[in-house]
């Protein structure tokens, strides 16, 4: 009996997952411990990581550095913009296919002559889609917008 030990009442060491890309990651997202409104994120950044530690690594945000656990941190996968070409004695290369014909904006000649509306006392009833007829106020009858 004298060699038994009693167990411990809790964990001594809390077991953090870290992502492997952590480590090679240039840019982190840091999540915002707080309570947050709806549909906020809950991380921040991107921010570029200036140095690695065991539990820890030091940011840049905005114009300072920051030291965050990793237990805060995830890894940023951002896609590579390719840098801007220098303008040179290069020309663009002339399309494939030849361009289309615009046909002509000349009106075509058709027999039939041009409709008039008619121009009747009663006004025009209008109607939704549903076909139920739409009434307007008096005083709005002529506003046009």
């Amino acid at each position: 009996m004298a060699q038994l030990r009693p167990n411990p009442t809790r964990l001594t060491s809390k077991r953090v997952f870290v992502q492997d890309d952590l480590k090679s990651a240039p840019f982190v997202f840091v999540r915002h411990d707080a309570v947050r409104k709806p549909l906020c994120s809950p991380y921040d950044g991107p921010y570029k990581v200036l140095q690695r530690m065991d539990k820890y690594y030091v940011i840049q945000k905005a114009d300072k550095t920051d030291t965050v656990s990793i237990d805060r941190l995830k890894p940023a996968y951002l896609e590579c913009v390719p840098p801007p070409v220098a303008p040179s004695n290069y020309s663009a290369p002339s399309p494939s296919i030849p361009p289309m014909s615009i046909p002509s904006t000349q009106p075509s000649h058709s027999t039939t002559p041009p409709t008039r509306f008619a121009t009747s006392s009663s006004p025009q009833r209008i109607s939704s889609r549903s076909g139920r007829h739409i009434h307007f106020p008096a005083n709005l009858k002529d506003f046009v917008i």
